[in-house]
């Protein structure tokens, strides 16, 4: 079960990138994929195998929800969050941009 302290550090991040983001607008989907992360590594769906397959179109924030849904788990868990993205070039440093944002709301 995903501690409720974990979905209040992400709710609390997600109000807070909308302060500091620039035209940042919640996404429905998006919202749902972060939930889904979270719930995925707490083992809800399975206690041993914690694998999510996620396919979303260009746009829904997907570098953002694994952000969102893993930084705060692995946190409280004092574990790992490893961030495996193979944009290149001008979406490679945005998501380098995203990533420090995200940081700073943990830090």
């Amino acid at each position: 079960m995903l501690h409720s302290q974990i979905k209040s550090d992400i709710k609390q991040c997600y109000e807070n990138l909308g302060a500091q983001l620039d035209n940042f607008i919640p996404r429905r989907a998006q919202n749902y994929l972060v939930a889904e992360i979270a719930k995925t590594l707490a083992g809800e769906y399975h206690p041993k195998h914690r694998m999510l397959v996620a396919e979303a179109g260009t746009g829904i924030g997907k570098s953002l929800a694994y952000l969102l849904g893993g930084i705060p788990f692995a946190l409280f868990n004092n574990k790992k969050n490893t961030d495996i993205n193979g944009n290149r070039g001008t979406a490679g440093t945005a998501h380098q941009q995203r990533l420090a944002t995200v940081q700073s709301n943990f830090s």
